[in-house]
C-alpha cells in the first residue's frame, strides 16, 4: 500500500471525507482507499491506498483515473452539500461561502431558497489573455441566453464587476481565507466575473 497526504482548504471532516471516499472508490474495489484518523502531522487528510485489492488491469486503470481526481473530489464537499440541500428542498437564504479550489483561486457560493448562485472571479496575468477572455465569455453568456437547446442547463451571466450578491464577501472572505492576503482575482479582476444560477433540475450531484 501507499499513503496520500493532502493539504486542503476548506478542510473536510474525517466523517464526511470517509463517506465520500467510500462512495467514490468502493465501487472499484471495496476498501481500496481508507481515510486515516487522525491525519498525519502537517496535513489535513491522510489516505491509505491498498493496491493488493486491485485484481486486474481494467480495475487498475479505473483506479488510476479516479485517484487523480481526489483533490477536486474532496475540495468539492462544501459545494456538493449545498447542491444536495437544493435538490432536497432544504436550501435557504444563507451567507456567501468562499470555496478555494487552488492556492490563490476561489469561487463564491450564495445559497438561496430556490437556487444557488456560484461566482468565479477571473484574473489573468497577461492583459491580452484578459481581453480575449472578456470577448469570449460575453459571447458565451449571450449564446446561453438565446439558444433554446441550452435552456435546461444552469443560467449564466458575465459581469465586468462583481455581482452584488457576493461583492462584499469577495472583499472580506477572500482576505480571511487565503492566509496570505487577498485571493488572486478577488476584488481586482481584470477578466470580470462569471456567475451561474443553479436550480433544482440542474443541481444533481454524483
Amino acid at each position: 500500500f501507499f499513503h496520500l497526504l493532502l493539504q486542503i482548504t476548506p478542510t473536510p471532516t474525517t466523517k464526511r471525507a470517509t463517506q465520500l471516499v467510500s462512495q467514490a472508490y468502493d465501487s472499484i474495489a471495496p476498501g481500496v482507499v481508507t481515510v486515516q484518523n487522525p491525519a498525519k502531522d502537517g496535513y489535513h487528510l491522510s489516505l491509505e491506498c491498498h493496491l493488493d485489492k486491485i485484481t486486474n488491469e481494467e480495475t487498475g486503470n479505473l483506479f488510476s483515473k479516479k485517484i487523480s481526481m481526489l483533490r477536486s473530489l474532496v475540495q468539492g464537499i462544501p459545494l456538493r452539500k449545498i447542491l444536495s440541500d437544493l435538490q432536497q428542498g432544504k436550501s435557504s437564504d444563507r451567507n456567501v461561502e468562499c470555496i478555494k479550489y487552488k492556492h490563490d483561486r476561489a469561487m463564491y457560493v450564495k445559497p438561496l431558497s430556490d437556487s444557488v448562485i456560484i461566482v468565479f472571479p477571473l484574473h489573468f496575468d497577461d492583459a491580452n489573455d484578459a481581453t480575449i477572455a472578456i470577448n469570449f465569455l460575453q459571447h458565451f453568456a449571450e449564446t446561453k441566453r438565446t439558444q433554446q437547446s441550452l435552456s435546461n442547463s444552469p443560467s449564466c451571466t458575465y459581469h465586468l464587476q462583481a455581482p452584488l450578491e457576493v461583492k462584499e464577501a469577495m472583499k472580506n472572505l477572500g482576505v480571511n481565507k487565503s492566509g496570505n492576503g487577498t485571493i488572486k482575482g478577488d476584488g481586482q479582476t481584470n477578466g470580470g466575473d462569471m456567475s451561474f444560477s443553479v436550480f433544482p433540475p440542474n443541481g444533481k450531484t454524483e
